[in-house]
C-alpha cells in the first residue's frame, strides 16, 4: 500500500541575518522516512517555494536572494518523505520573520541615536527580549543594552563625536539558547563644534550718555546666536538687550537705553547653539558709575568682571580744555576728595579703571566712567558806586558766577521809586542815562533777580551812588 501519512512539521529554530544574507535554521524531523525539506518565503501574501532540500539531516538554508536591510521576510519550513508527502500545515503556524532594524536616527539637538526594529514572532521557548549590539569603528561588538520582548525601540544617549557606530538587534529565547539577529546599520556621529569662548572685554561710557560693550566671542561654531543681557536695576534680573550674529558680535555694541549718571549696569553674553540651547555664558562685566555726594568728594562703583581684576583707578580733572590726571588710587579705594578745587571755577571729573596684566585672552583694557561736574558756586559782585562820565567804572551791572542767563532781571529806580532802567540780559548794564539824558548824581536803588545753578532764585535790592 502507498504511504499517505504526512510527516510532522519540523521545529523552526530561528530566522537570522548574517552578512546581508538570511539564515533559516530548524530541527530535523523525527519521522523515519523523511527525505528532505521545503523552505517557503511569503511574497505579497502568497507562500512561494524558495528551496527544495534533499537529505533528512539538513538543518539550515541560506537565502541569498533576500535583501534583509530593505524589508522583513517571513519564512516557514515543511518536511517531505519518500512518497512525496509533505507536512500538512507547511509550517505556517510557526512561521518566523527576519528582524528589520531601521536606519538609526541621530538627533543632534537631543544628542541621542534612536534605534527601532520590527517584532520577532514564534520563537521556540518564547521570546525573552532583545539585545542591542553595537560596535565602535573597528572595535569588538558589545551588548549596548537589553530590553524586554514588547520593546521595539531604544535611545542611545550621548554618543561619541566622530565615531562610526554599527548596530544590530538580537532576539533571544527564555533559555537564551536560541537567537535571531537583524540586519546591520551603520551611522557616523557628527556633532557641530561647540563655541570655545565668550568674553566681554569692557562696558565703557561714551559721549557721557551711552555704554559701548566690546565682546570677544568664538564665531566658528555654525548656527550660533549671541544674546546680550543687561541687569535690570529695579530687580537685579538680567533682561535681553540684543541678539547678535557671528558677523556682528565682535563689533562694538552701543547701548543707548541707559542713564549713565544714575546707575551702574552689568552685562552678560549667552551663546545659543543651532539647537537653541545655551552653549556658553560669558563673564559678567560692569560699567563704572561716578557720583559727587557732597562738596568736592567723588565716589565710584568698583568695576567687576575682569578675570584678573583691576590694577588701579585713575581720577581725571577737566578745567576748560585741559585734562589732567588728578590722582591714582588702589582697588580698595572708591572715593577721593579734591582738596585743590576752585569752587569759583568748578571742574569736570571722570574715573578710569585700568585692568591688571595677565588677562587669559591677552587684553589689558581701560574703562571710563561717566563724567560729572562740580559746578562753580553762585557768587555775585556789585559796586556801591559808579562814574558813568569817566573812562573807567562807567557801566553799572552785577558780575555773576554760576547762574542761568535765561532767568535774569535787573532794574534801577530813582529816589521817587520810579523805574528808570531794566534789562533781561546779563551783558547789559546801566550807563547813567535816563531817556538819553544824563541822570543827576545821587543815590539810586537797584533790584536783581536771577536763577542760580542750584535751581534757586536769588533776589537782591540795594543802593548805588552815581558820581559825576
Amino acid at each position: 500500500d502507498r504511504d499517505i501519512e504526512q510527516p510532522p512539521t519540523p521545529i523552526l529554530d530561528s530566522v537570522s541575518v548574517n552578512d546581508g544574507q538570511v539564515i533559516i535554521g530548524w530541527q530535523p524531523s523525527i519521522a523515519p522516512d523523511v527525505q528532505g525539506y521545503v523552505v517557503y518565503r511569503q511574497n505579497a501574501g502568497i507562500w512561494d517555494t524558495l528551496a527544495l532540500l534533499e537529505g533528512e539531516n539538513q538543518r539550515y538554508f541560506i537565502d541569498t536572494t533576500a535583501k534583509p536591510h530593505t524589508q522583513s521576510y517571513l519564512y516557514c519550513i515543511a518536511a517531505f518523505d519518500r512518497c512525496g508527502n509533505a507536512s500538512a500545515d507547511m509550517g505556517i503556524p510557526q512561521a518566523q520573520q527576519t528582524l528589520l532594524l531601521a536606519e538609526p536616527v541621530f538627533d543632534v539637538c537631543a544628542d541621542r541615536i534612536t534605534l527601532s526594529w520590527s517584532a520577532y514572532t514564534n520563537m521556540p521557548g518564547n521570546l525573552k527580549g532583545y539585545r542591542i549590539l553595537a560596535r565602535e569603528s573597528a572595535d569588538t561588538e558589545y551588548i549596548l543594552a537589553v530590553v524586554g520582548p514588547n520593546t521595539l525601540s531604544y535611545t542611545f544617549d550621548h554618543p561619541l563625536d566622530g565615531i562610526k557606530y554599527s548596530f544590530r538587534i538580537q532576539a533571544f529565547s527564555e533559555s537564551t539558547t536560541i537567537t535571531s539577529t537583524s540586519n546591520e546599520r551603520k551611522l557616523k556621529v557628527r556633532k557641530p563644534p561647540a563655541p570655545e569662548y565668550a568674553y566681554i572685554r569692557y562696558a565703557n561710557v561714551v559721549m557721557n550718555q551711552n555704554i559701548v560693550i566690546q565682546i570677544f566671542a568664538d564665531t566658528l561654531a555654525p548656527g550660533t546666536e549671541f544674546h546680550l543681557f543687561r541687569s535690570n536695576p529695579a530687580n537685579g534680573n538680567f533682561e535681553p538687550v540684543a541678539v547678535l550674529d557671528s558677523s556682528s558680535v565682535n563689533l562694538p555694541y552701543v547701548d543707548t537705553n541707559v542713564n549713565v549718571h544714575k546707575r551702574q549696569y552689568f552685562y552678560r553674553l549667552a551663546v545659543i547653539d543651532s539647537c537653541q540651547n545655551t552653549a556658553l555664558v560669558s563673564n559678567t562685566i560692569s560699567s563704572v558709575l561716578l557720583t559727587n555726594p557732597t562738596g568736592s568728594t567723588l565716589e565710584w562703583t568698583p568695576l567687576e568682571g575682569w578675570d584678573i581684576g583691576v590694577e588701579t583707578y585713575q581720577i581725571y580733572k577737566i578745567i576748560g580744555v585741559d585734562t589732567s590726571l588728578a590722582a591714582e588710587v588702589g582697588t580698595s579705594v572708591n572715593s577721593w576728595t579734591d582738596e585743590d578745587i576752585d569752587f569759583a571755577q568748578g571742574a569736570f571729573y571722570f574715573v578710569k579703571a585700568i585692568e591688571r596684566a595677565g588677562n587669559q585672552y591677552g587684553f589689558r583694557e581701560e574703562v571710563v566712567s561717566n563724567t560729572i561736574q562740580i559746578s562753580p558756586r553762585f557768587s555775585i559782585a556789585i559796586a556801591n558806586a559808579f562814574t558813568p562820565w569817566r573812562e573807567t567804572n562807567n557801566i553799572f551791572k552785577p558780575r555773576l558766577i554760576s547762574f542761568d542767563p535765561e532767568n535774569y532781571y535787573f532794574a534801577i529806580y530813582n529816589r521817587f521809586g520810579q523805574k528808570i532802567f531794566e534789562t533781561y540780559s546779563p551783558d547789559e548794564g546801566w550807563d547813567g542815562t535816563v531817556k538819553g539824558k544824563r541822570a543827576p548824581s545821587g543815590v539810586y536803588v537797584y533790584f536783581l533777580r536771577v536763577l542760580t545753578n542750584k535751581g534757586r532764585y536769588h533776589e537782591q535790592r540795594a543802593a548805588v551812588l552815581l558820581l559825576d
